[in-house]
């Protein structure tokens, strides 16, 4: 025996799930029959086997040595047990006098008479339950393993993990069964030396090497690309081409997933849970996914590149220990969050993710869905806002019953959770938070479905959410600011209730949606200025005419980025949709952030109409130095609408009358423009303004040259 080495198993990769199960298998048998100090570990998609014998050795013992793990499904029709099922398999391994077989021959022979004993001749059908029960406390040590894997018992009814579809079986494919055959066919049962052809799909198994052909077998759900079927093929139909290795290696890695599961279920969650790495499927995070589709959960396959013991792969699988915060994950989002997190221990490095999902017909296929590296991303736990939302509200969100808006809105969501999770995309917080508004905005436009299935808003992000996602435009910047936009003790709504009719209970929680707040749901997507323009007539009827315009914002603008906004070089859509992010905050918590500021600020002016149109809407600002030192404007809304119907003419000779009126003299009589240029010059009156600002806007006006009349 030779110093430890690390031989390359070129036949198992991590995708599909048959070659990575059958890895496992590999290194299980090999450590617990053949080198008990046998290592494993994945290096660049290659798994490495770490032990003292060499490649020849490591076919030899297979071929001449390898006690078969005795696989049975009683429970289950086209086992092999019933009087009408093929017996060819079973009956020879049932009379094989061969050492391996020994263990196979006794847990055949129980089987049988576990059938008998419940006077079970066909399909066990009523007492398929006393049955699963009786094979979980009668059957030898050396079949526990297997049922763990294929069924748990849960308050006397039993759960399936998917990884061996619904009890060893997937539709009309019996997996024991196929197992047996595929043994029977590879190692003979009369004890001789199995056959040159057996060796060498073997080697071909295990190490990768090339095999003049193959036969037709089925492997099911694991291995999607050998499972024949339309377009397989050359012709319209192919036949599922396997090395019938592959499926008995497979099977004996699928053991591996048992573990307690009865302790794994510490929680109310059950069903796919109740296995290692295996949660509930999200319609999510990779491009083949819809909303709807069927599915039986997803596994993520840990990938570990430190070499580990049989023992330490046994406590890993045995745990399935992936936590998010302080309890299990329940989906593939929670999944994705927790790899983020390094919610993961025991050295693993990446994860192979697997959906079972109906791909063929009604066949389920575990389906690839992605690679997701375990790496820390100190942002993924800004999410941890979400938590109490989606413990309560997420499911509903996400079900059948919910609107089709609603639904599309939340896998959204998920997607770009998943996006943030993986570092994907420039700005990821950002994309989520836009995610986050366009989903409260489904959801207060199906408010009836929203309070019959007591769905509340999503809660406000906390402040450091706007550093994360500050992309640096003028877009941000503008949404920012006008989000903010607030009145203390007046009458006039927070900003946020324009966009959704919702109350707040104490600091930083929405409570629920509010009948009494539709009168004030002004805006609406598509065109952001006449939203504006609606949402300023709003609130300049609830001021009711009377002393200074009393708006005021949290985070005030950048003056050139008002000019970009009036002049029409704003990306409108975008601004519309960081605005409903932003209005998600609460603005007596966020305060004013600190944004990127514009290149060049304060060198560009958005003109005379503007700024005669500005300094009339000042709201309550004192202006500490310069011509507007102590000044008050008395509102008028006449101004305003004027301009929001594109009438410049007219409300620049009424904003100058105003003006003059309260002692400034501005240099010009009229503005003579109109049209949409107006409008957006009326909507901007919402944006809040720093009083260095408005300074300038007032030596715009009186500095105004003769092209600006």
């Amino acid at each position: 025996m030779g110093e430890r080495r690390a031989l390359v198993l070129g036949g198992c990769r991590p995708e599909p799930l048959a070659s990575y199960l059958k890895a496992l298998g590999i290194f299980r048998l090999v450590a617990e029959q053949l080198d008990p100090q046998a290592r494993a570990s994945w290096q660049e998609d290659r798994f490495l086997l770490h032990t003292h014998f060499q490649e020849e050795e490591i076919v030899d013992f297979f071929a001449n040595n390898y006690v078969p793990t005795p696989i049975v499904t009683p429970w289950n029709g086209g086992s092999g047990f019933g009087p009408k099922d093929n017996k060819s398999a079973i009956t020879a391994l049932a009379d094989s006098k061969a050492t391996r077989f020994r263990p196979y021959r006794e847990v055949i022979a129980l089987a049988y008479s576990f059938r008998e004993r419940l006077g079970i001749t066909e399909k066990p059908e009523d007492r398929k339950e006393e049955l699963l029960q009786l094979c979980r406390a009668a059957m030898p040590d050396e079949v526990v393993a297997w049922l763990d894997a294929a069924y748990v018992i849960v308050d006397g009814k039993a759960q399936y993990p998917p990884i061996l579809g619904t009890g060893g079986n997937d539709g009309r494919l019996e997996f024991a069964r196929n197992f047996m055959e595929r043994v029977v066919e590879l190692l003979p049962v009369n004890g001789a030396t199995p056959s040159g052809l057996s060796t060498v799909l073997l080697a071909s198994a295990v190490f990768g090497h090339n095999v003049p052909g193959l036969g037709s077998a089925s492997i099911g759900q694991f291995m999607p690309g050998s499972a024949g079927g339309a377009n397989a093929a050359t012709g319209f139909d192919g036949a599922s081409v396997v090395n019938p290795w592959d499926y008995v290696l497979m099977m004996e890695g699928s053991l591996l997933f048992a573990a307690a599961a009865v302790r794994r279920l510490e929680s109310a969650d059950r069903g796919t849970l109740a296995a290692p790495f295996t949660v509930r499927a999200s319609a999510a995070g990779y491009g083949s996914a819809s909303s709807g589709e069927s599915s039986r959960g997803e596994i993520w396959l840990p990938l570990w590149t430190e070499a580990a013991t049989i023992g330490t792969l046994r406590l890993m699988f045995g745990e399935g220990r992936v936590r998010l915060e302080r309890r299990r994950v329940r989906d593939g989002v929670d999944f994705a969050r927790a790899v983020a997190s390094l919610g993961v221990d025991r050295g693993i490095r990446a994860f192979s993710r697997q959906g079972f999902h109906v791909r063929n017909g009604l066949a389920y296929l575990a389906t690839p869905l992605g690679r997701f590296l375990v790496q820390r991303r100190p942002e993924v736990d800004l999410l941890r806002d979400l938590d109490a939302w989606l413990d309560t509200c997420g499911s509903k969100v996400r079900s059948g019953d919910a609107p089709a808006s609603v639904q599309r809105s939340a896998r959204n969501l998920d997607e770009a959770i998943f996006a943030l999770c993986r570092g994907s995309g420039s700005r990821p917080v950002l994309d989520l938070l836009v995610k986050m508004g366009e989903l409260e905005a489904a959801l207060v436009k199906s408010r009836a479905w929203s309070e019959k299935s007591f769905v509340r808003p999503l809660p406000p992000p906390s402040p450091s959410w706007l550093r994360h996602a500050d992309d640096g435009s003028p877009e941000w910047r503008l949404a920012v600011a006008l989000a903010s936009v607030h009145v203390e003790g007046a009458k006039c709504p927070p900003f946020h209730r324009h966009l959704e009719p919702t109350v707040r209970v104490g600091k930083g929680r929405r409570a629920w949606f509010d009948k009494e707040g539709e009168l004030d749901l002004t805006w609406h997507d598509g065109d952001p200025v006449s939203a504006m323009l609606e949402t300023l007539g709003r609130r300049l009827h609830l001021q009711g005419g009377e002393g200074a315009y009393v708006d005021q914002g949290h985070c005030a603008a950048y003056l050139s980025d008002v000019t970009a906004f009036v002049e029409g070089a704003l990306d409108l859509r975008r601004f519309g949709c960081y605005l409903r992010a932003c209005a998600l905050f609460d603005w007596r918590e966020a305060g004013n952030p600190k944004l990127t500021p514009p290149e060049g600020a304060g060198r560009e002016h958005p003109g005379a109409l503007f700024a005669l149109l500005k300094l009339c809407f000042m709201g309550r600002v004192r202006v500490q130095e310069g011509g507007l030192a102590g000044l008050t404007v008395p509102l008028s809304p006449q101004i305003f609408h004027n301009a929001a119907r594109g009438e410049g003419l007219q409300a620049s000779r009424l904003a100058v009358r105003r003006l003059r009126g309260v002692g400034l003299s501005p240099a010009l009589e009229q503005v003579g423009v109109s049209g949409a240029a107006v409008q957006r010059a009326a909507a901007a009156l919402l944006f809040p303004l720093r009083p260095c600002d408005l300074n300038t806007l007032a030596e715009i006006v009186v500095l105004a040259s003769d092209d600006d009349r």
